[in-house]
C-alpha cells in the first residue's frame, strides 16, 4: 500500500536524495534515483512527468488519509526557487496537475487549487550549492504572499518542495502563511525527497 514517510521536521516525503558529492560511494539504485531527482530539479521532461505523477499520488494520499474531511479544497503551494527568475519544477508540476488532474485518477476527495501564493522577490544562495545556506530570516525577507487569493475555512494548504534538507524554507513559508491568516492546522508540508548522507 502507498504510504508517505515523515521527516524529523514534519515534512511528508517520497524518496531519499543523496547529494551529488556522495554519489561515488552511494548504492547504485540510490544514485540513479538521486540523479532523476536532480534532473527533475533542472526541468527534465521525462522527470517532470515521472515526479508529477508521484506528486499527484501523494496529494491524493494526503487528501484521503491525513487531511481533515472538513477541508474540501486543497491549495497547492510551490516553495519558491532561490532566484527570482529560476525555473520552478514544482510550480510546473502544480500547473500540470491543475490542467490534467481528475479526482477519479487517484480517487482524491477534494478540489485542487493553484493559487500561485508565494513568490521570491530577491535572490538567495541556493541551499544545494557551496556556501552559507539561507537562514530562516533570509527566506522571510525575500518571499512575498499573494493577497489576491481568496480562501475560506474549508481550504487546506500543501506546501510542496523538491528536496528538503533541514526544513528551514518550509518553516519560513509556513510562517508566512500563518501571518496571512491561514490556520496552522490547515497547513501540510510535502517534498519529493529528503536529503540523506551515505554515512548516516
Amino acid at each position: 500500500m502507498f504510504k508517505l514517510k515523515v521527516s524529523d521536521w514534519d515534512v511528508y516525503y517520497l524518496h531519499s536524495y543523496i547529494p551529488i558529492g556522495e554519489w561515488g560511494i552511494a548504492n547504485p539504485n540510490d544514485r540513479r534515483l538521486s540523479d532523476k531527482i536532480l534532473k527533475y530539479k533542472h526541468g527534465g521532461d521525462f522527470e517532470i512527468r515521472l515526479f508529477t505523477h508521484k506528486l499527484m499520488k501523494s496529494i491524493s494520499y494526503l487528501s484521503n488519509h491525513i487531511i481533515d474531511d472538513e477541508n474540501d479544497k486543497l491549495a497547492l503551494v510551490s516553495i519558491p526557487p532561490s532566484e527570482t527568475d529560476k525555473f520552478s519544477p514544482i510550480q510546473e508540476s502544480i500547473n500540470i496537475i491543475e490542467e490534467k488532474y481528475r479526482k477519479t485518477d487517484f480517487n482524491c476527495s477534494k478540489e485542487i487549487l493553484n493559487p500561485h501564493l508565494l513568490t521570491r522577490i530577491s535572490d538567495v544562495t541556493s541551499a544545494h550549492l557551496e556556501g552559507p545556506r539561507p537562514t530562516y530570516h533570509n527566506h522571510m525577507d525575500t518571499i512575498s504572499f499573494n493577497r489576491d487569493f481568496i480562501f475560506d475555512d474549508t481550504t487546506a494548504f500543501i506546501l510542496i518542495d523538491d528536496i528538503t534538507t533541514t526544513g528551514t524554507i518550509m518553516d519560513a513559508c509556513e510562517d508566512i502563511l500563518i501571518k496571512n491568516n491561514i490556520d496552522e492546522k490547515s497547513i501540510y508540508k510535502l517534498a519529493i525527497s529528503k536529503t540523506v548522507h551515505c554515512n548516516d
